[in-house]
Order: C-alpha cells, then structure tokens, then sequence
C-alpha cells in the first residue's frame, strides 16, 4: 500500500503538470524548475485491537523553486505553486482505501547559499493513513498446503487434459 500511496500522488502532480522527482536527495543542478520532491517521512503506527493497526503515513513534498527578477516575485511564484500542490492533494484518496490527504504543516527550509542563488525551498508536510489487520492463519498458509497438479497430453497444444490437487498435513 505504501508504494501505491507514494505513486498516486507522484502521478496526480504528474498529471498537473509539476516537474516531479521521486528523491529529495537529487542535486539540484540540472532540474526543470519549479521542481517538486516526494518523500517518505515517517511512519507511525497506532494499535487499534489485537492484530489491527493504523498505519500513519508522514510524507513531505518538497518544492523547489529558481526566479531571477527579486525575492518578492520568488515567494510569488513559490506560494502559488504551493498553494496549488497542497488544493490537488487536500482531502484527496486517489481511489485507495486511505484516509484523505490532510495537510500538517509549510516549512522554509532554504538556505542563505539558496537564497544567493535565487532558490528558494519549502517542504509540505502531508499525512494520511490505513488500517491493516493481521491475516488469518488459514488466509496465510491456505493455499501454501495445496499442491495443483495439471497434466498436458500432448504439451503443444497448451490445452490442460487433467488436474489434480493434493492437500498437504499440517
């Protein structure tokens, strides 16, 4: 589910049009600003019953952007892009079974070396969250103790002429 959470939102700033990168470890050199970084924070873990656990997801977008006129038109630029990152992803699931996107908190983290060279950086950090529940014993080994057996005539044909499964002993 994780991995599906970090895509749906990579493909949803995608499809908007940002310049989105998967690392914020990527140099900044050679980018296409403005540029946007996702990022797996944190993750928590809250023990709801025996076996069931919400899975709280800490994710931080970084967003990245370079103006050459002054510092006013950079935080322009920057506060409109982030404006429009934190509408997209607001209160959105992207058709998973999550709690919606909420938004935690902006962060300025750029830099004077940043600042001289007229970058500047903030970090959107946004939550969600989804309940897993420790699987049955038979959902994990039930099919790991049935063995399919298919048996092929005349192989070529790729049609299956009998079958058998043989149930294993605990």
């Amino acid at each position: 589910m994780l991995y599906e959470i970090l895509d749906a939102i990579l493909s949803k700033l995608k499809e908007e049009r940002f310049n989105v990168y998967e690392s914020s470890g990527k140099s900044l050199d050679n980018l296409t600003f403005p540029a946007v970084f996702i990022d797996m924070d944190s993750i928590d873990f809250e023990n709801l019953t025996r076996g069931k656990y919400k899975v709280i997801l800490n994710i931080a977008i970084y967003i990245v952007v370079r103006n050459y006129r002054s510092e006013s038109d950079l935080n322009m630029h920057m506060f409109n892009i982030l404006e429009g990152v934190a509408g997209i992803l607001s209160d959105n699931s992207f058709n998973l079974e999550i709690e919606p996107v909420r938004l935690v908190k902006v962060t300025n983290i750029s830099t004077e070396e940043h600042k001289i060279q007229k970058i500047s950086i903030f970090k959107l950090d946004i939550q969600t969250s989804y309940i897993i529940d420790k699987p049955k014993r038979e959902e994990i080994y039930g099919d790991l103790l049935r063995i399919g057996l298919e048996y092929y005539l005349k192989p070529e044909d790729g049609v299956e002429d009998a079958k058998d499964i043989i149930t294993l002993r605990e």
